[in-house]
C-alpha cells in the first residue's frame, strides 16, 4: 500500500541503534560471513579471570544495567548491547552499516513513508578507543549500575551528530524523487 496515494502520511518510529539478536544480519556476523562480519560492534575480552571466564573489554554498562558486553562462545567475542543482550548495537563505524541502513529508509521511503522519528539516537556511535568512563563518584568503587558512569564514551558522541547530518543529506538527496516530501 503507498499511503501517500490515501492522503495518509505515515511516520514510521525506527530504532537503528540495534537489532534483535535472532536477526539473520547477527547470525552471519556471529560466523564472520562478509558483508555482515563487523556490522556489529564486537571486542576481544580484556583477559581471563581465574575461573577462565572472558572479562569484558571495558567497564561500560547496560541502560538496564550490567555489563553492556555479552559474551558469544561461537565467535569468542563480546558484542555491545547498550540496552539488552538480546539487543546488539550496530557498528556505524562501518561504512556497510551505513549502506545498509540507507537502504532501509529508502525501501520505506518507496513505500510511500512520509518520515521517521529515530529513537536512541544519543546511543548510535561510541568511542573507537573502548576506554572505561569514569565513574560518577569518587564513592563509587565498582560500577555496578547505569548510572554509576559518566557516558562520555557511550552517548551523545560528536560522532553520532556527524552520522544523523549524513543521513540527513541522504535524505535531501533521495526526497528529490518524493514530490510530496514534507520536511
Amino acid at each position: 500500500m503507498n499511503y501517500s496515494v490515501e492522503g495518509l502520511k505515515l511516520v514510521i518510529d525506527l530504532v537503528i541503534n540495534h537489532s534483535s539478536d535472532e536477526h539473520p544480519w547477527f547470525t552471519k556476523s556471529i560466523n564472520r560471513e562478509e558483508p555482515f562480519a563487523d556490522l556489529y560492534v564486537w571486542k576481544d575480552p580484556k583477559g581471563y579471570d581465574s575461573n577462565g571466564s572472558p572479562i569484558p573489554p571495558n567497564n561500560w554498562r547496560s541502560v538496564f544495567d550490567g555489563s553492556a558486553w555479552q559474551w558469544n562462545d561461537q565467535r569468542k567475542q563480546f558484542y555491545l548491547a547498550q540496552f539488552s543482550a538480546k539487543q546488539p548495537d550496530f557498528n556505524y563505524h562501518n561504512k556497510q552499516m551505513r549502506t545498509e541502513i540507507k537502504k532501509i529508509f529508502k525501501f520505506w521511503l518507496n513505500k510511500g513513508v512520509a518520515g521517521f522519528r529515530l529513537d536512541a539516537v544519543r546511543y548510535l556511535l561510541e568511542d573507537d578507543q573502548f576506554r572505561d568512563e569514569p565513574v560518577s563518584s569518587p564513592d563509587i568503587k565498582i560500577p555496578y549500575k547505569f548510572n554509576d558512569l559518566q557516558h562520555i564514551y557511550t552517548q551523545n558522541l560528536w560522532i553520532s551528530y556527524q552520522l544523523l547530518h549524513e543521513l540527513r543529506r541522504f535524505f535531501d538527496r533521495v526526497a528529490k524523487k518524493f514530490t510530496d516530501f514534507e520536511r
